[in-house]
């Protein structure tokens, strides 16, 4: 009877925790649909390739969920701030 709560409960355990320990997750801009480009743009190439604009050529983006954490919206911000002096 109980089993739909628990269920939710354990749900929301899990994505706290991954969140709070793996904060970082693929970036959806650059390697959307199974294109394999980790850290390029949208125009990249074999021989010409530019950087992502949403993750700066790292491939990786912070997790929404994680920015509940102090440490990780920091280091957000600093990413973000790096991102546009380039």
């Amino acid at each position: 009877m109980y089993w739909p709560i628990l269920a939710i409960f354990a749900a929301v355990v899990f994505l706290l925790v991954r969140a709070r320990f793996w904060p970082l997750g693929p970036c959806p801009w650059c390697t959307r649909k199974g294109r394999g480009k980790s850290g390029r743009g949208v125009g990249s190439g074999g021989k010409a390739w530019n950087y992502c604009r949403h993750c700066g050529g790292k491939g990786e983006r912070i997790r929404p969920l994680a920015l509940i954490w102090p440490r990780h919206r920091e280091t957000a911000r600093k990413r973000k701030k790096d991102r546009s002096r380039k």
